[in-house]
């Protein structure tokens, strides 16, 4: 076999060492990020959640946001009863401290004063009638309900015969009459020594036997009152025939022919201002008087518990649909009103404001460098 040839190596070179590889420098540690000032971040925080709420508050944003919220209170309005919310006692207790037991606002009652001074003086009232507004077949339809109510009929014209003041007017009543017919009829003029005087004047008559109209006027008040409990009894039975069904259905056609036609502004023309102003006065101390007494916060409280026993086990949607509250109604009017409201810059100047403020409590230094020592 052939040898391999031997490689010539240099004296110089087999004495040296092999030559070592270059030591790599260490690396250099990437140096960690500066700690973020909590106070800085805070402030940050801040204005980015200010900024996403007037965000989700603006615009078409707005009404995704309204809807959102207003489904999501539906749904727990649908696993909900009043009464779980809303107790009958807290609102019985509302009631007392806000109805009963306040002192009405003065600005009220002058509120009420001047929209009511302010009606009179419209311009509508002149050129709108009655029937413009109140089409005769509604009226008809009171007129045939109330003629139904027979008992209430004759209620009404018993106590209206039976009332102290009635008598009297009955009484006075024939004997001017019966007097009237007396002297027109010259009933005297055949008793001696009146004659004459009968034939020239009633005065005349009087100066011939004086007393005589007194002594008249006694006797026939004491021929009427004698017998003044059976002419109550008469007047009222013939009332009750007279003002029958088919005689009421006719004066109410005749009234309505009379008034329907006319100008709003001629039926209000007996009232002014100051007549209104008096009757806001009187209705206002009526009030203050009414609820005062047992009786109205008997039939309050009474009214309020008997809600809650009909109602109070019902849940809340149904409740809301019962009044025609749905949610779909709710969406379009929220909509509705705080879409132009929530668009103008004094609005979104406040709400921004009111954010940051609230807000504010949470995004502070205390708050957040825990959470960045994490």
């Amino acid at each position: 076999m052939a040898e391999r040839p031997k490689t010539k190596v240099s004296k110089k070179a087999a004495g040296k060492a092999p030559k070592k590889a270059p030591k790599k420098a260490p690396a250099k540690k990437k140096a960690a990020p500066a700690a973020a000032d909590p106070a800085i971040l805070a402030q940050k925080l801040l204005e980015a959640h200010v900024r996403h709420e007037m965000a989700i508050l603006s615009g078409k944003r707005l009404e995704q946001t309204i809807k959102k919220e207003v489904e999501a209170a539906y749904v727990f309005m649908s696993k909900t009863t009043l009464k779980d919310v809303l107790p009958v006692e807290i609102v019985l207790g509302v009631v007392e401290r806000n109805v009963l037991s306040r002192p009405p606002a003065g600005g009220l009652a002058e509120m009420i004063g001047e929209m009511s001074r302010h009606f009179l003086t419209l311009p509508e009232n002149e050129a709108t009638c009655l029937a413009d507004i109140f089409p005769r077949r509604y009226y008809d339809e009171m007129v045939d309900k109330a003629l139904t109510l027979e008992v209430l009929r004759r209620r009404i014209i018993h106590r209206l015969v039976h009332n102290a003041g009635f008598p009297r007017l009955i009484a006075d009543l024939l004997q001017a009459l019966v007097k009237e017919l007396l002297w027109r009829e010259k009933l005297f003029s055949r008793i001696p020594g009146l004659m004459k005087a009968f034939a020239v004047s009633r005065g005349a008559a009087n100066l011939a036997m004086p007393g005589l109209e007194s002594a008249l006027d006694g006797r026939i008040r004491g021929l009427v009152e004698t017998h003044l409990e059976h002419l109550m009894r008469e007047g009222e039975n013939f009332l009750l025939r007279f003002f029958d069904a088919e005689r009421l259905a006719e004066i109410a056609g005749e009234r309505w022919g009379e008034v329907a036609y006319q100008p709003i502004s001629n039926h209000l023309s007996a009232l002014d201002g100051y007549d209104l102003e008096e009757f806001i006065v009187i209705g206002y101390e009526f009030w203050l008087n009414l609820r005062e007494t047992p009786y109205f916060r008997g039939v309050l409280e009474s009214m309020i518990r008997h809600f809650y026993d009909r109602y109070g086990s019902q849940k809340l949607d149904v409740l809301a649909d019962d009044v025609g509250l749905g949610s779909d109604v709710a969406v379009r009017e929220l909509v509705e009103v705080l879409s132009p409201v929530l668009s103008m810059p004094k609005a979104k100047k406040y709400l921004k404001a009111r954010l940051r403020e609230h807000f504010a409590s949470f995004y502070t230094e205390k708050n957040l460098a825990p959470l960045l020592k994490q």
